[in-house]
């Protein structure tokens, strides 16, 4: 994409932004900036997206493991959940939506391809997702961001998605205002067991509960989902499991038995907050 057109992509989302520096308002400045009334600056890339964290530390997520997330979410492993997310917005109706932490742009890719009439919005702290979002979804607002400090006005956005991801629900307030809607997903007891026991040999459970109750302290709960399935996988699909997940941090891939995972289980819980 020349950079010009992700310029002229920005004027109708720039008034939507501040400052994560000073919290001002900011403007674009050719050829290709977006700044604050104090000078603070910050870069377009060419291929779509913003940046507002010029000092990024690496993040653990890399370039290897998101091309797998891309090749399992194309064999539609995740799309009974990015479609029940859809059914929830349906329900609601937005202008703006915004997706933080949105890895490498699944759920807002379907989304937009599916929704008509809303601005949409996504960030995530690693450049590289964004990279992949951006080229392949034009249309959509992308940006490099930290969670806690979200470079978007008060009031900005009325619904936002924070799918599998860390929350900061002060910025999650601020973003949305009173009224507000969160559409928060973690994964059931049963998420991918059969990969969880392979990686640490039966040691081990998880429980989403302590992620539920936070959740309920800082926010109005409307609507709770329960969604489960299983699916058949190849042991190719079983190696991009394998690189995907952040269960493999730390451990050699080289050590774990993938021809044992011919079943995955996909247990999720959706919540519908209000701020």
């Amino acid at each position: 994409m020349k950079i010009e057109a992700v310029f002229n992509d920005y004027q109708r989302y720039i008034q939507q932004f501040r400052c994560p520096a000073c919290h001002g308002e900011m403007a674009l400045r050719k050829p290709a900036s977006l700044v604050c009334n104090t000078g603070h600056c910050f870069d377009l890339s060419r291929l779509g997206y913003a940046h507002f964290v010029p000092q990024q530390k690496p993040t653990r997520y890399t370039g290897e493991q998101f091309e797998s997330r891309r090749v399992v979410f194309e064999q539609g492993c995740y799309e009974p959940l990015a479609e029940a997310i859809h059914g929830l917005i349906c329900e609601m109706g937005c202008d703006r939506l915004l997706d933080a932490g949105c890895g490498e742009g699944y759920y807002t890719r379907y989304l937009h391809a599916k929704v008509k009439g809303t601005e949409f919005y996504a960030f995530d702290n690693a450049k590289e997702g964004v990279a992949m979002a951006a080229k392949a979804r034009p249309g959509v607002c992308w940006f490099v961001a930290d969670i806690t400090n979200i470079p978007l006005g008060d009031r900005s956005m009325d619904v936002l998605l924070s799918l599998f991801t860390p929350s900061n629900y002060t910025e999650f307030t601020r973003v949305l205002g009173q009224g507000g809607r969160v559409i928060k997903v973690i994964p059931g007891g049963g998420y991918l067991k059969e990969l969880r026991a392979l990686i640490w040999q039966g040691q081990g459970g998880y429980s989403p509960q302590p992620v539920a109750d936070h959740l309920y302290k800082h926010m109005a709960l409307e609507k709770e989902i329960s969604l489960c399935y299983e699916r058949a996988i190849d042991e190719e699909l079983a190696g991009h499991f394998l690189r995907m997940t952040p269960m493999m941090f730390g451990k050699e891939p080289s050590s774990i038995d993938i021809n044992q995972l011919t079943r995955l289980t996909f247990d999720f819980k959706l919540f519908l907050m209000r701020s």
